[in-house]
Order: C-alpha cells, then structure tokens, then sequence
C-alpha cells in the first residue's frame, strides 16, 4: 500500500468499531542505498526500502502495542486485532494515555530536512573511492577497511485517535573511511565520518579520507603508563558520549523509577556556571531535528542545563504523568549539545602539566544508581600542555557527580552526529594502566 491515508482512515474507522479508547499510528517508510568500497573495489552495494506501522491501543488503564512490516488492509486489520486482545489482558497502568489534545503540535516549523535531489549509486560510490584513496595516498597507510557512502530518506506519519495527523521527510547523507596504518604487529586503525541532511554540506571527501590517515598514523608504536591520577581532555568524538550518559540519566522514566544518581538533583548545580546544555529540534537541517515529537506533542528548544544548574528532565507523556510534571515535547536527545565555553582548546592544553587526551573510548561500565564511570580508553599523552605518544590499553574512571563539577568546556563546538559537545576538560580523574 502506497498511500499512508488510507492505512490511517483504516485504523481511524476500525478503531470506532472495536471501541478502543484511544488509538496511536505510526506509519515509517524508508528507503536507503548503501555504498561500500575496499581497496578500490566496490564490495557492496545495498538497496533497501521498508514499510512499518507501529500501533498503540489503550483500552482503559490497560495500554499494548504492536508493530510489523504490513502491504494490506488484511494484514491491518489481523494487527489491530492482535493488539486489541494484547491490550485485554495485560495489568492496568495508572499512568498510561495518549497527549492531552492541547498538547499536540499544530503550527509546526519548517525545518528544511528533506534533500529533494537523489543521489544516484554512481555518485555514491565515487565520493566513497575518492574518500578511501585519499586516505591510502598517506605516508604510512599501507591497507584499508574501506569506505561507506549512503544516503537514505524517511517519512514518519503519526496519526492519534484524538484528532492528529502530521507527517514529516528527512534525508540523510553520510561518509566514513577506516584507514590502517603500520605492518604486523604494530597496526593501528582510525576513522573519520561526516553526517548531514543535505549531501553538499558533507565534509569533502579528500579530507575525510586524510583524517582518517593521519589520526591512524598518528597511533602508531603507542605505551603503556602506569596508574596515576591526572587531568582528561576528551575529543570531542569522545566526550559526545559522556553527554549520551547524561541524556540517559535524565531520562523521565529513570526518574520516575528512581534508578537515576540524579533523581534528586533537580534545581541543583551539578556543573560549573561555564555549562549549559540544550535540546533543540528544531535547528535548520539539524541531524536529530524534527517538527513535533514521537507522540506529535509540540516541541521546541529547551536548557537541560543552565549555567551549571539542572532544569529540566527528558519527559514523555507517561513520565510526566508519573512525576505530575508537563511534558515539552523533549522526550529524547534532539540535537542534544553543550554551549562552547570561554576558553580555546589551546589554552586549556597549554595548562595542562600532565594529562591524557581521549581520542577513543570502548567498553563501558556505568552504575545509573549511583553514578560510578569507567571505560577502556586510548589517545595521547600531555607533558607540561604539549601531546607527546600515544597511548592504549588504559582505563579511565570516576563518579559522574565529581567528573561533572570539574568539567570545563572549550569553545570548539561543531555539529557533527546530533549530540555534540566542544572538547572537555575533566580534572583529576583516575588512570588504571601499568
């Protein structure tokens, strides 16, 4: 079925009859085409297009979903019934409900996230050659992993029993090189991406072809340094996922549970005055931005965090319910970033006697109750503010509390992946090595 209207006046119609109290539809269609080349050759070349519709009934207290590839009305109607029966017998949820009517989006932005120009799959692949032989023709480079270049789009319609019914398209662009520097054992690997929403405002090929070159020879013949406590600075690459961290730490449903280490800090300074943190979904062609939420509530830029201080939580309507809050339609990290700081990268590295910068981080072991960090990490070592070696097979560790009072942003933000950070400083924090 081609027409998502008519699967909508489906369920619109169906849902009367059934008598449901309330019923919520999403429709995602998508289509993607995938270029992989290896040493100059073309290895892949993937096509792919999908149909899923997501229901949601509630019947009641009671609340059950259900989603699956469908391309009937038969096949619409066995779904519906299915989650019907599903919504019959599960225990009742207090909580449970679709937005108030007030809530849901009317006037939406326009958000300028649909490339209207298809890309052909001969484009694809020479921008992923031409990306992959600039990384081989680096000194030092004597093998790859290959290159990727894909671009897909997908419309997402949300349709609500109580009378919504919005849709919206996006494109998406995207490039990455692995590149492999060095000979037998002393190998090491490195990558470089670039991600947009419109192909021609992707880094140019050459240079993400070279980035990744240069950061994997850059790695080569790395040491080992024994257990010390130090100053951090985390790539930006890195520190994005400390960031991540945190977005799941505020999440509503953690709070509500209590299984986060922040669920009494709310209007209470957890970072220093230089950090503010935003969740903006509606930055012009902005990677994660979209005109209303997974529940078609209304959204708009919100502070997370405001000069240090905790603001806000990441609420759906059921958690909002849950904690007798209002819901802003920030349920989940929308072009999550933090504010540049004050200072350059250069004048924190200069102040630096001895320290580590992460350029890669693996692994993870993270207590949400508590708050406890640590995971595998590899970069460059900093003597009195100048990176020297490169360094591997070390650890690195703290509790998320402490690590965010001493944390200090730079002011070399870039949007890069949909949560983003500058490079951070983090002072004092514990090395696991020799």
């Amino acid at each position: 079925m081609k027409n998502n209207d008519t699967i909508c006046d489906f369920f619109k119609n169906a849902s009367k009859v059934k008598q449901v109290d309330a019923l919520e539809l999403k429709i995602n269609e998508s289509t993607s085409v995938n270029a992989s080349i290896r040493l100059g050759t073309l290895e892949n070349l993937e096509r792919s297009e999908s149909l899923n519709i997501s229901v949601r009934v509630i019947i009641g207290k009671k609340l059950a979903s259900i989603s699956s590839n469908i391309n009937s009305i038969a096949n619409c109607r066995l779904l519906l019934d299915r989650v019907i029966d599903m919504a019959k017998v599960v225990p009742d949820d207090n909580y449970c409900g679709l937005p108030l009517i007030n809530e849901y989006a009317t006037n939406t932005k326009e958000l300028d996230i649909l490339e209207k120009i298809k890309l052909s799959e001969k484009t694809l692949i020479e921008d992923a050659k031409k990306a992959e032989e600039s990384s081989l023709s680096i000194k030092g480079i004597n093998n790859s992993e290959g290159a990727n270049r894909s671009w897909s789009k997908n419309k997402l319609t949300l349709f609500s029993s109580l009378g919504f019914h919005k849709n919206y398209s996006r494109t998406t662009n995207s490039l990455s090189v692995i590149a492999i520097a060095g000979e037998g054992v002393n190998m090491e690997r490195d990558y470089e991406y670039t991600v947009a929403t419109y192909s021609k405002d992707l880094m140019d090929s050459n240079i993400v072809g070279k980035n990744a070159a240069k950061m994997a020879v850059s790695r080569l013949n790395p040491r080992k340094v024994k257990s010390c406590k130090l100053d951090v600075l985390f790539s930006p690459r890195a520190g994005s996922s400390l960031l991540s961290t945190f977005a799941a730490s505020i999440n509503g449903n953690s709070i509500a549970r209590g299984t986060s280490f922040l669920r009494k800090k709310m209007a209470t300074d957890i970072f220093n005055s230089d950090v503010t943190v935003f969740n903006d979904p509606h930055i012009l062609r902005g990677l994660r931005s979209k005109p209303f939420d997974a529940e078609g509530i209304k959204n708009s830029k919100i502070p997370l965090i405001n000069k240090g201080n905790l603001c806000n939580w990441m609420l759906d309507s059921r958690s909002a319910r849950q904690l007798n809050l209002t819901t802003q339609g920030n349920s989940s990290p929308t072009n999550l970033y933090m504010q540049n700081g004050k200072i350059s990268k250069e004048e924190i590295l200069s102040n630096i006697k001895k320290g580590l910068f992460v350029t890669e981080m693996m692994g993870m072991s993270f207590n949400p109750i508590n708050g406890d960090y640590s995971r595998g990490a590899s970069g460059f070592w900093i003597e009195n503010g100048e990176i020297t070696f490169p360094v591997s097979e070390i650890t690195i560790a703290g509790n998320m509390l402490d690590m965010y009072k001493k944390l200090t942003p730079a002011n070399d933000l870039e949007f890069k992946s949909g949560i983003d950070v500058p490079t951070l400083l983090i002072e004092d924090m514990t090395l696991a090595g020799l």
